[in-house]
Order: C-alpha cells, then sequence, then structure tokens
C-alpha cells in the first residue's frame, strides 16, 4: 500500500509538471515567416558598421555593402524557415550592438522584395519585415535567439560560406 502511495504521488506531480510546461511553451503556429508568397530567397553576407542598415535599408534598396550572396535552394529555404519559424530558437540574451552581418531576402515573381531578415550574430538578435511573431509569443518574451538556436543558425551561415557566421572573422 505504501509503495501505491508513493507511485500516486509522483504521478501526480509529473503529470502537474508536463501540464505546465505545454500551457507555457509557444505554439509553432504563431511563428510564420514571412507570410508572404515568394518565388525566390537570396542569402547576402553584409557589413555595414557605419550606418547599421539592415540588409534591406530603409529607402527599400539593398543594402550597398555586400560582400557576398547567394540565392537558396528549396531545401536551404525550407531548413531556414524551420529554424526561424522554431519558438525553440529563441528566449536568450542579447545585446545592443545590432550590426547584422546575414540577411536574407525573399522575392516575388517580379523581383520584388516581399520579406526580408537581418541577423546579428554578435547581438544575438534579429529585425524582420514582416514580425516572425508577436513578442507576447516568444519563450521569456524574449526576441533574442536561444544558445541552441542561435548555434543552428551560425552553422546555416556558415554553409553557405559566409564570414563572420557568430564571430569576427
Amino acid at each position: 500500500m505504501r509503495y501505491f502511495l508513493l507511485l500516486s504521488i509522483f504521478l501526480n506531480f509529473w503529470a502537474c509538471k508536463d501540464a505546465g510546461q505545454s500551457q507555457n511553451k509557444p505554439s509553432h503556429k504563431n511563428f510564420a515567416f514571412p507570410n508572404s508568397a515568394y518565388t525566390k530567397v537570396v542569402a547576402y553576407h553584409f557589413e555595414d558598421n557605419q550606418v547599421r542598415e539592415k540588409i534591406v535599408t530603409k529607402s527599400g534598396a539593398l543594402n550597398s555593402n555586400i560582400k557576398k550572396e547567394q540565392e537558396l535552394s528549396p531545401d536551404q529555404i525550407k531548413h531556414f524557415l524551420g529554424l526561424i519559424n522554431n519558438p525553440d530558437s529563441y528566449g536568450g540574451m542579447s545585446h545592443r550592438c545590432f550590426e547584422p552581418r546575414l540577411g536574407l531576402v525573399f522575392y516575388d515573381a517580379q523581383d520584388k522584395i516581399v520579406a526580408h531578415i537581418s541577423i546579428c550574430f554578435q547581438c544575438n538578435n534579429f529585425s524582420a519585415t514582416p514580425i516572425v511573431a508577436n513578442p507576447e509569443d516568444m519563450p521569456e518574451k524574449s526576441a533574442a535567439f536561444s544558445e541552441l538556436g542561435r548555434q543552428k543558425l551560425v552553422d546555416f551561415c556558415k554553409s553557405l560560406n559566409f564570414g563572420q557566421c557568430g564571430t569576427l572573422d
């Protein structure tokens, strides 16, 4: 009887713990970047230390400090969107520098920009248009990348043979 009581208590605590975690974890449905129709995606390695512009500037033009570019394959696009739209990729700490080095631009059939994202590995943050998710949907209310999310994005950047993927090289 004593073993049954201990087992019952253990299972009760375990069930409560799992229920609490699933309620606090954001749903993938709240993460829908780019949420626009596109026909191609181009990744850019750029460096703009002076003005600190994103890959698409305030005027709507591509940043003029592009060092390298690569059109992504459908598998690369799927992989990237799987990372950026995964709530587990977020919840870390960020800094204030925001000097992005990796930018991805989504184009429609007329080569018009429909979405873009700029990633700063130094401050562990990003800027996207349209937004990836509302701040209240982010884990810990933090849009900064988690340790695992950052590492996967660094690996993605390196797979493109771009420089400055998480380091100052």
